[in-house]
């Protein structure tokens, strides 16, 4: 031990030797020079994620307001098909009491006029018009869009691709989103 020392102290006294000094100086410079790319990477790598983050809240603004509009489209939708309904049910009624009246005033002719030979054939035509009615009267009749709808339709429509194409532009920035996160991944 006492050896080791003395050798450590003259190096001392003579200076440290300039090449090993150098060489671990370089070193150093070399780690610093690595740490401080890391360190913009890791910089360069934040920002990209709170840029992202941004975007991320823009996006999910745009789906809560498109989840807002479907809403009120469906909700537009079930008034319209309300009021269609409401509509079918009125005009039903409306047959019921125009089929009642003929079959009244056919009736009251029968009775009339005593045309009893014609009365089965009468009645059958009368029958199979009162069953063809309520077979017709029974259909659901469903909501059909056509381009020579009303106002409301149009606007339905108009709605619907507006919400279509808003649609495509969130799975784009979705899978851009995606990709974007791979890449710092």
């Amino acid at each position: 031990m006492k050896k080791t020392f003395n050798n450590k102290f003259k190096i001392a006294k003579q200076g440290y030797d300039t090449t090993e000094v150098e060489a671990y100086l370089k070193a150093l410079e070399g780690e610093n020079n690595s740490l401080q790319t890391q360190l913009l990477a890791v910089s360069e790598i934040k920002a990209e994620n709170e840029r992202l983050k941004e975007e991320l809240k823009g996006i999910t603004a745009r789906e809560n307001e498109v989840k807002r509009v479907l809403a009120v489209a469906v909700d537009k939708a079930n008034e319209i098909k309300t009021d269609i309904k409401l509509q079918y049910a009125l005009e039903i009624e409306r047959l019921k009491i125009f089929q009642a009246k003929w079959t009244n005033a056919y009736e009251e002719i029968k009775e009339r006029y005593h045309f009893d030979k014609d009365v089965l054939t009468m009645e059958g035509v009368v029958t199979d018009t009162a069953v063809q009615l309520e077979q017709l009267l029974h259909k659901d009749f469903g909501i059909k869009l056509t381009a020579t709808g009303d106002e409301a339709e149009k606007q339905f429509k108009e709605e619907v691709e507006r919400l279509q194409i808003n649609q495509d532009e969130i799975n784009k920035l979705v899978e851009k989103l995606k990709a974007e996160i791979k890449k710092v991944s």
